[in-house]
């Protein structure tokens, strides 16, 4: 087979590969988005039933405790902490309770 067919047929195989890449990744990106989004709406609910039970601290909006509660579930400190840093999960549970605590609840 002459050399050209040969590039020919390998750069067909490399776009063809390329394209699948893309495809996925395109993909994975928004089922994360998705998994994202979907843990910000339950993290709203979270946030008004503090608001509902008299919890909240006050100053801070349901919006503004939604964030605090949707970024300490956030997968990525659990990768952070536990996983790169070696904490147990017993470590970092302690830690994102605490935190969430001291953020959002009213300490009287």
């Amino acid at each position: 087979m002459p050399s050209t067919a040969i590039d020919a047929l390998w750069a067909e195989h490399l776009r063809e590969h390329t394209e699948a890449i893309y495809a996925t990744r395109f993909e994975m990106a928004l089922t994360l988005e998705q998994i994202s989004a979907a843990r910000l709406d339950r993290m709203t609910i979270n946030a008004r039933a503090l608001l509902h039970a008299g919890h909240l601290r006050p100053g801070i909006t349901p919006a503004e405790a939604a964030d605090i509660l949707w970024t300490y579930s956030a997968p990525e400190l659990y990768e952070l902490l536990v996983l790169r840093k070696g904490w147990s999960a017993k470590q970092h549970g302690k830690f994102i309770a605490d935190a969430m605590i001291n953020a959002l609840l009213d300490p009287e």
